[in-house]
This record gives structure tokens, sequence and C-alpha cells, in this order.
């Protein structure tokens, strides 16, 4: 190459460069503003609406969201699922990983590739990131305004309100419809799900008529998307065995009638034990544990927990000896017994977001250490733990994404 046309072409060259980066820049720029957005917008919607917070119930909507996001990592979100109280079949996103139900939705399944469709769809929509998107890339002035929406004071309605202003285009429909199929398959739920809840929505705006639903104004056309995620299936030729029925999902249909009773907190009667059977076995156990002796006590506190299972503090016990001896996967297992006792510990839902936080779930993780930061005292040290934490998994997950 002539010497002559080096310098241009460098030059030229150091110019893309830039500008490449000044795009990327922008684009995280953009991206980081709608975490931030979105952020303060679900922090008024709690504040403001009526939601679900039976932790057992948004465990169970959790479980699910996260093994359909599982497969379409890398993303720049934290997902987080909540359940709105409302009679109406209703979904949305506000973007920035936070997906909302209507407790109808939960109540209406008849099996969990339904609810499942549902969380797919909406996940779509985030990884696209429609919400932000929208509006010919005014979507950030909208999330803007939704934050004020979610500021205001008209309580119940909020959720539904916010829901009322995210209107897709039929192209964005289509592209979630067809992308909550694809993620439904590779996590192993039926994308027939889709369909069916198609159908019941579908029969829900027309037992409304003009007083239809606000999942109806947030999603149109659902006669044609029907025959539309019908030929997708028929293109994907999906194969058999893939999941629609959860036994557990009656029982949380059960608990969430319940749980409307109490509203919507599922507070419930605390299975009772004796402290002063167990008391003993947990001072041998600690004494042995203090000796270095970890597998005798863990002998001590099985048999314990053989005469007194409904007594959280053993599994506590028995969860510290798995961690002191590097045995996380047990330690959560034992944890997870520990809030299915009482779900409404925030030490157990803290130590569970650590151990899950540690085994690389940083999603589950921060599920957890969000339940804990409602339940311990505001402005306790455990709270500003468990809002750090929060922090900084979901900036690492941000950075990450670089």
């Amino acid at each position: 190459m002539r010497p002559s046309l080096l310098l241009p072409l460098c030059m030229a060259l150091l110019c893309l460069a830039c500008a490449a980066r000044s795009v990327k820049e922008a684009a995280l720029e953009t991206l980081e503003r709608e975490v931030e957005m979105t952020a303060e917008i679900h922090r008024q919607l709690r504040a403001q609406a009526r939601l679900v917070t039976d932790p057992v119930l948004l465990d169970y909507v959790n479980e699910i969201g996260q093994r359909i996001v599982r497969p379409t990592e890398p993303q720049p979100f934290i997902y987080r699922f909540s359940v709105l109280q409302s009679r109406d079949l209703n979904a949305f996103t506000i973007g920035g990983g936070y997906v909302y139900i209507s407790s109808a939705v939960l109540a209406q399944v008849d099996d969990v590739a339904e609810l499942a469709a549902v969380l797919a769809h909406e996940i779509a929509h985030v990884r696209a990131r429609h919400t932000a998107k929208a509006q010919q890339n005014q979507g950030l002035a909208m999330l803007a305004s939704l934050a004020a929406l979610a500021g205001g004071h008209s309580s119940s309605s909020q959720g539904i309100n916010v829901s009322m202003q995210i209107k897709h285009t039929r192209k964005a429909e289509t592209e979630a419809d067809r992308e909550g199929i694809e993620y439904m398959f590779r996590s192993g739920y039926s994308p027939d799900g889709m369909i069916r809840f198609f159908q019941r929505a579908l029969a829900a705006s027309r037992r409304a008529g003009r007083g239809a639903r606000p999942y109806l104004f947030t999603h149109p056309a659902l006669s044609d998307r029907i025959a539309d995620v019908r030929a997708d299936i028929i293109r994907l030729d999906t194969p058999p065995g893939l999941v629609s029925q959860d036994a557990r999902l009656a029982g949380m249909q059960a608990r969430l009638a319940r749980s409307h009773l109490a509203g919507g907190t599922g507070r419930q009667a605390r299975a009772s034990f004796e402290r002063g059977v167990s008391d003993p076995y947990l001072v041998r156990a600690r004494r042995k544990s203090e000796d270095g002796d970890l597998a005798r006590a863990d002998e001590i506190l099985a048999h314990a927990q053989e005469l007194q299972p409904w007594d959280p503090r053993i599994v506590l016990a028995r969860a510290t000896l798995s961690e002191r001896r590097g045995d996380l996967k047990r330690a959560k297992l034992q944890l997870q017994r520990a809030f299915e006792i009482d779900p409404r510990m925030p030490l157990v839902q803290y130590r569970l977001g650590s151990i899950h936080t540690r085994l690389g779930n940083h999603s589950r993780a921060v599920f957890y250490l969000e339940q804990a930061a409602i339940g311990f005292n505001v402005g306790s040290s455990g709270q500003r733990q468990a809002q750090l934490a929060i922090e900084q998994l979901s900036t690492a997950k941000l950075i990450r994404s670089r």
C-alpha cells in the first residue's frame, strides 16, 4: 500500500472504531436508564398497588419464570415476577426484568403450561426491550410518564392503570408470541399452553363485551394470534414429553383463595413444636460443633428433626453445619425446608439468598433477598445487608452485559 494512503485509511478506521464505541456507550446508557426507571416504577407500584405478598405463591411463580429465563441468558436484567390482586386476566411488563401477572391468571389457568405461556410472552417483551424501544424510540419517555403514573395515589388500580398505558404494536406482540413459544420449548413447557390461555382470554373478552378486561386492551387480536401460534408450534415440530401438568398448581390455587381472605399475605397458623424437646439436642449439637465434630453434631440434629420436624431452628442449625462442611447444595435444601416450615422468616430468606448467590443462581438469590429486605425491620442491619446484596447482584448483571 502506498504510504500516502496509509494515514487516511488509519484515520478512517479510527473514526469507525470511535463511532462504534459511541453507539455501544449510548446503548449502554439507555440500558442503564431503563434499569433505573423501571426500578422506580416497580418501587411505586409496590407501594401503591395491591400485591400478593405470600412468599410461597411468589416463590412458585418466580421458580417457573426463572426456569423460562434460564435458556435465554445472557441478559442484562435480573427478573422479578409480581402478582397483582385483581379479578381481571392481565399480564404486562414495564421492561427492566419486571413482569406482572394478575392473581386471576394464577387462579384460572388449568395447567402450568398456561401460566408458563403468560410469563414466557412477557419475558420475550423484556428481552426484546419492546417497552423501552416503543413509540419510535420514545420508550424511555413513556417509562418516565409511567413512573409518574405509578407514583399517584389511586392505590389498587395502579397496576391496571400502568398496564393500560403499555400498548405494544402488532409486530411486537407477534414477536413476543413467537419468542415465547421458543422459550417454553427450550425450558421444557408445552407451548400448547399459549393457545389454551389465549382461548381463555378470548372467552373472557366475549363474556365481557364492551367492558373487555385489561389483558385484551394490551394484547389485541387474540383470535388471529391463536392461529399464528398454532402455525408456529407446527413449524417447531415440538417433541413429546414437554410439561403441561404440575401437581403443585392446585395447592397453590387453593392457597391463593385462602390468601385473598388474608389480604394477599398468605398468613397461616404456624406449625407447632415443643421447644423443651428440641433444646437439649440443640445444646448437644452446638457443643459437638464447637469441638469440631461436625458429623456427630449433624447426627444429633437429624434425630432431633425426626422428633420435632416443624422446629425451624433445627433445620437452620443443620444448614449451618452443611455450610461449614462446604456442602452448599445440601445447605440450600435444608434452608428450603426451613422456608417451607415458615416462609416469613427474614433470616431464612436472607440465608437462602446468600446460598443461591454462592451457587451462582443470582436471579433466585435476588428473589429471596428482596423477601428478606421486606421482612426485616426498617433500617435494621439485616435489611441494609439484604439491600446491598441485591444492588451488587443487579449491578454485576448489568456490567456483565457490556
